[in-house]
C-alpha cells in the first residue's frame, strides 16, 4: 500500500514525530509552552516529552510514537510495495542524495525495537504543532495495525526508520 502523496514536513526547530491516529485528539504539542517544564513551569507538555526522548521511541497518550530529529531538517513518510513504511529525514537541503531504500539495503540498523500500532493511520508532524498541523502541515499514511519492528538507520546525510510487520 504505497503512499500516493509523499509530502515533506518541516518546521523551525524541535523534533518531528510520527503519531498514531488514536492519539491525535490528545496531541497539543507546545500549545501550553508558557506553563511547560521546559519553560520553568510544572506542566508536562507533549513537546517536553519528545524533546527529552533519546532513543526515537516514546509512549504518549496510550500509543507508541516515533521521535525524529529537529524539524529544520524536513522529513517524509511513505510506504513500499511490501508493506514497509519508511520515515526519512535528510540532514541537508540538497536534493542530491542517494535513494534511501538502496542506502538502507546496504547497511545494518543502529537500533531495533518493537512498536505496537493500534490504529490504521500514522501522521508525521512537527512535534511542537497541534495534531491538526495548522502551523507546519503534516503527512499521513495508512497502516495495517499490529505489532511492528522498527529499525533505525543513521547515515552522515540522513536518518531513516523502517516500520515493518513484525
Amino acid at each position: 500500500m504505497p503512499n500516493s502523496k509523499e509530502t515533506w514536513v518541516g518546521g523551525d526547530g524541535g523534533p518531528l514525530v510520527v503519531i498514531q491516529a488514536g492519539a491525535l485528539q490528545l496531541w497539543r504539542g507546545a500549545a501550553d509552552f508558557m506553563q511547560s517544564r521546559m519553560n520553568g513551569g510544572s506542566l508536562e507538555t507533549d513537546y517536553d516529552v519528545i524533546c527529552e526522548c533519546r532513543d526515537y521511541h516514546v509512549k504518549r497518550h496510550g500509543r507508541d510514537m516515533l521521535v525524529l530529529d529537529d524539524c529544520e531538517w524536513s522529513g517524509r513518510i511513505f510506504g513500499l510495495e511490501n508493506g514497509v513504511i519508511v520515515v526519512e529525514q535528510p540532514y541537508y537541503s540538497s536534493e542530491e542524495f542517494p535513494d534511501v531504500v538502496q542506502q538502507v539495503s546496504m547497511s545494518q540498523p543502529k537500533l531495533t525495537f518493537p512498536m505496537v500500532v493500534e490504529d490504521d493511520r500514522l501522521r508525521l508532524l512537527v512535534g511542537a504543532d497541534t495534531s491538526d498541523g495548522n502551523t507546519y502541515g503534516f503527512s499521513e499514511i495508512e497502516v495495517v495495525p499490529g505489532p511492528k519492528r522498527c529499525e533505525v538507520y543513521l547515515f552522515d546525510n540522513r536518518l531513516a526508520i523502517l516500520i515493518s510487520p513484525g
